[in-house]
């Protein structure tokens, strides 16, 4: 006896009527009050003796191992399997289930688009899951089917990398009715079987190791929030794990700027209140901040489509009422003085809120960096000394109008004072890192036959890992972290894709064995297995990996620039083989010294002081870093340290990082070019290539007469900031320079019209993360003394450079586009 939810409308409701009739079994059609109330569906099912409920949707489904009363529960003792489909299913959806009804009940889980004829794939659970199981796979292909998972470029994706389904079958439709459109780009030429059609789902999906398939998500469903990329069912999955939770849906929405923005709804078991601030608390300590939806808003019932779906479409176009936000009047405090009631209204603006208590915590309440930038804007012309870090350390309005109070009262700069003399070159100092080849018994190291890379998924990184490949025979082992339902292997592909183009995979073919990992885990986070291959094989590690962020958190810089780096360490001298370790630090580090008056007394030592600090968060995470390789290095560890400059775009196309929003020098310029005036400043610009900084880093790290040696990856020809000016303004950019208290005053100026994105940009700029008077430039000296006779060149910041720079920045939409008739008269 089978039990037929879907009604005619439904494609479900052939898989029910056929599957009845072609067993011989009896099939009930179910009323509309049995497909709405569990109570009386399970009602419906001791009636009728049912045995099979088939083509359950998903949020029926919740609602049984939510609602259903013990009483019910017993209705339902001769059913020995459900098939559910429609959604996603998630690991947490079935251990609910499977609480109530223990593992009497099989559970099907359903895949397959209307396109293919309603089913593809089935999974059958008929064990209680795992409690880390996220996303229920969704099987293997069905007679008469065939599953192929594919990149971009149409090539078959290894075991555990997503990619896009593509569904062959005899069931295909012809197409869409009147859409011809559509019809062309759902069903194309099958790459596998030429002559024939193949639907192309947009669902996304990954072959586990075992043969079956886990769905990921819908091709609509991976958004990027603020330059990240998202995954919601990720978050979907987490947020069914908290206490009373039941029905979830997180759907983007567009903000008033056009950036994305997550909203996550939701009903309770019970009916109760769950507080908006105690979800986002839960979410946020199992998922990044950018996960986090910014907006959660529960409701009484999720609003569903005809087919038993959450409407989505229904969600999106959601009016989030303002007191649906509010926090409850219990624990509310309101501003209890002029600073904070300033502070209030600036963050209320920002983050488009009612009202918001003293005690209420930025990040937790929808703050990000980029309203943070926002709430800068509102209050530097009365709080100049408030920065950007003072909102990582001052989470709420109480602590810091402390902070701001306490700034006012006149705190004494950090920062030596411009001399204006002459240029002091920032050269490598130590110059040697550990005990000499002599003192050490003259220990030889050969080019490595395998090579342990982190941040290959990164903007230098990727540069890395094509130069090992290019320039060596050497085994390159990737060491990355899944992002969402990304694999390691696969972000490592598509970003080599991009930077390369596809042609550059085939190099990966038989030279690149990927681990997932995370760095600030101990053993890395890898798994035995991997950890032993690791130590058996590396003779070299290159940590590129890094959080490069001029502003953020300081737990967290330590735990990814330091914590990373001492894991690496240990590992090294851990491992059976002799390994070299290069890592890739930055010109902060003297740039920072020099500024702060400390550079030249650490010029007299043979390594830095221990006490040594800067106030930059990621330089003095990096500093650290730094402190513990010279350590390892007295150890004996042969050590190697690249500080790289301001890297820039290619030398030859102007291709820059994927990420070009999170840049400070590119934000710098595109303030510049918005808002057609910048401050003065005497100060050398360093442009450094990317293809120059990889080529040069590999080859110096191939070497075996570097090893001890610290480098400096920087242009051995910097350009004087009036100069880059000067070619902004050839290339069709009219900037002005003013003097940088004028430029201030104008700039906080209300009175004089500004482009809003252009003001946030520029806050950075007056923080130190922008043109600045410096008696210093980067320097290296014995870089340049190392690649003499070799044919790497590092290209001039010169017009040509600028122009290829500013080309693919406008051609990505992120520079504006110059005057072009002032270009014109200019040439």
């Amino acid at each position: 006896m089978l039990t037929q939810f879907a009604t005619y409308s439904f494609d479900a409701s052939v898989w029910d009527t056929i599957g009845a009739l072609f067993y011989g079994a009896e099939l009930y059609l179910l009323s509309p009050a049995e497909r709405m109330s569990v109570e009386e569906f399970a009602s419906a099912v001791e009636r009728t003796g049912t045995t099979i409920v088939a083509i359950l949707p998903t949020v029926f489904f919740n609602q049984l191992s939510a609602y259903l009363s013990d009483e019910g529960y017993r209705k339902l003792s001769r059913v020995h399997l459900i098939t559910v489909a429609g959604e996603a299913l998630y690991g947490e959806q079935v251990r609910n289930f499977q609480r109530k009804f223990k593992d009497a009940i099989a559970i099907v889980n359903v895949y397959g688009p209307t396109e293919c004829t309603v089913c593809t794939t089935t999974h059958t659970i008929k064990d209680y899951i795992p409690d880390d199981l996220a996303n229920v796979p969704i099987g293997r292909p069905i007679g008469n089917y065939k599953v192929y998972i594919v990149n971009e470029e149409n090539r078959l994706c290894p075991v555990n990398v997503h990619g896009e389904v593509l569904i062959s079958t005899v069931g295909l439709a012809k197409g869409y009715l009147n859409q011809a459109e559509k019809t062309r780009d759902a069903f194309v030429p099958n790459p596998f079987e030429p002559g024939s059609l193949i639907y192309k789902s947009g669902d996304y999906a990954k072959l586990l190791p075992d043969g079956t398939i886990e769905y990921v998500g819908r091709r609509d469903s991976q958004i990027k929030i603020r330059g990240h990329r998202i995954e919601i069912g990720e978050i979907e999955d987490a947020f069914a794990q908290i206490p009373n939770v039941q029905n979830i849906a997180v759907v983007p929405k567009k903000e008033k700027d056009g950036q994305n923005m997550l909203v996550g709804f939701f009903t309770s078991k019970d009916g109760a209140r769950v507080a908006a601030a105690d979800v986002k608390r839960l979410l946020g300590a199992k998922l990044p901040s950018y996960f986090v939806p910014k907006l959660v808003v529960q409701l009484d019932d999720m609003p569903l489509s005809p087919t038993g779906k959450i409407d989505r479409k229904k969600l999106a176009g959601y009016e989030v009422r303002q007191e649906e936000q509010e926090q409850d009047d219990e624990g509310f405090a309101p501003p209890a003085n002029e600073t904070q009631a300033a502070i209030a209204a600036a963050w209320q603006e920002s983050l488009e809120l009612g009202r918001i208590g003293i005690r209420d915590d930025f990040f937790e309440i929808g703050g990000d960096s980029l309203a943070i930038m926002h709430v800068l804007v509102l209050l530097k012309p009365r709080f100049p000394d408030i920065g950007i870090n003072d909102f990582f350390e001052c989470r709420t309005i109480e602590k810091l109008a402390a902070r701001a109070d306490r700034a006012g009262s006149g705190a004494a700069s950090s920062r030596k004072a411009y001399a204006g003399g002459e240029v002091i070159p920032l050269d490598e100092h130590p110059a040697r890192l550990g005990p000499s080849s002599a003192e050490r018994g003259d220990r030889r190291h050969d080019r490595p036959s395998a090579v342990l890379l982190t941040g290959a998924t990164g903007y230098l990184g990727a540069y890395l890992l094509y130069e090992l490949l290019v320039q060596s025979e050497a085994r390159v082992i990737c060491l990355a972290r899944a992002s969402g339902a990304d694999s390691a292997q696969f972000r490592i592909q598509k970003t080599m894709a991009h930077y390369f183009g596809p042609a550059s995979l085939d190099l990966l073919d038989g030279r690149v064995y990927v681990v997932e990992g995370d760095l600030s885990q101990p053993r890395l986070g890898l798994s035995e297995a991997d950890a032993q291959f690791i130590r058996s094989n590396t003779d070299a590690i290159l940590h590129s990996a890094a959080d490069v962020r001029h502003f953020g958190d300081a737990d967290q810089f330590d735990k990814s620039n330091v914590l990373a780096t001492r894991h690496l360490i240990e590992l090294a001298e851990g491992s059976d083989r002799d390994v070299r370790f290069h890592h890739i630090s930055t010109l902060g580090i003297p740039e920072d010294l020099a500024l702060s008056g400390q550079w030249e007394a650490q010029l007299a030592r043979a390594a830095f002081d221990p006490e040594l600090r800067v106030g930059n968060l990621y330089t003095q995470s990096k500093l650290e870093a730094e402190k513990l390789l010279f350590a390892a290095a007295n150890r004996g560890l042969a050590v190697n340290v690249y500080r790289a400059g301001n890297l820039s775009c290619h030398s030859e196309s102007g291709r820059f990082q994927q990420n070009i929003d999170n840049n400070a020098f590119y934000r710098m310029i595109k303030a510049m070019l918005l808002l057609g005036k910048a401050p003065k400043a005497n100060w050398d610009v360093d442009f450094t290539p990317i293809d120059y900084a990889g080529r040069s880093i590999v080859h110096l790290a191939l070497r075996p007469d570097t090893a001890g040696q610290l480098f400096h990856i920087c242009n051995p020809a910097p350009v004087h900031y009036e100069r880059m000016i000067e070619m902004l303004r050839a290339l069709g950019y009219p900037v002005e320079t003013l003097d940088i208290s004028e430029y201030t005053n104008w700039l906080f100026d209300s009175t004089a019209p500004k482009d809003a994105e252009a003001m946030q940009l520029a806050i950075a700029q007056l923080e130190g993360d922008g043109a600045k008077d410096s008696d210093y430039r980067y320097g290296c000296t014995a870089t340049s003394s190392f690649l003499e006779g070799t044919d790497i060149r590092c290209a001039p910041a010169d017009e040509r450079f600028l122009r290829s720079m500013i080309d693919y920045a406008v051609s990505i939409g992120y520079f504006p586009a110059p005057n072009r008739l002032l270009r014109a008269e200019r040439r």
